[in-house]
């Protein structure tokens, strides 16, 4: 029952690989994936291996890194079903610095976004204290002008204002400043 199980699947995955479109990596990465997969649960080591190194000859660029670094893994998995230890470590090491890189690149991201985040924070804060500067400065004008036109208001009504004082007053005050000026000491 096992073994149709398996030829269906590799009847199948056949089919797929004769419609893939060629200029996809993505199918093609799947579909010898899935191979090798199947070529390992019937302890078909080898023929893995072959199926696993062509989808990995798709894995070109680092759109399908995850991928790579899988099948890598798997790759390493079948050299050591078949005691091939010197290929499995081959395979583990290429793994391995796969996800060093990946582990590094991740650190970098987030290093980015968290500066990327400060100076977008730096800035706003600078923004912000513009914005308040301005709005001070704003402010202290506004109540000079408003001192200013109060006392301009309340000049002009004192220069309008005419001086009402008795005569008698009048004659006293221009009477001192007569003696003021007779004694010459002005």
């Amino acid at each position: 029952a096992a073994t149709k199980q398996f030829d269906s699947a590799h009847y199948y995955l056949n089919k797929a690989l004769k419609l893939a479109d060629m200029s996809q990596p993505v199918h093609m990465i799947f579909i010898y994936h899935q191979k090798g997969v199947l070529f390992s649960e019937e302890g078909k080591h080898k023929e893995a291996i072959i199926n696993y190194k062509k989808a990995l000859s798709y894995c070109k660029n680092n759109e399908f890194f995850d991928k790579k670094m899988e099948i890598l893994g798997r790759i390493s998995e079948s050299y050591t079903q078949l005691g091939d230890s010197k290929n499995a470590l081959y395979y583990t090491q290429l793994y391995q610095d796969m996800y060093r890189e990946k582990s590094q690149n991740g650190k970098v991201a987030v290093s980015k976004i968290e500066n990327a985040v400060s100076k977008e924070n730096t800035m706003l804060v600078k923004k912000n204290w513009i914005l308040i500067c301005i709005c001070v400065i704003l402010s202290v004008f506004i109540v000079a002008v408003i001192v200013w036109r109060k006392k301009k208001v309340k000049a002009k009504k004192m220069e309008t204002q005419d001086i009402n004082i008795n005569k008698e007053t009048e004659n006293h005050i221009l009477n001192k400043l007569a003696e003021f000026e007779a004694e010459k000491k002005f």
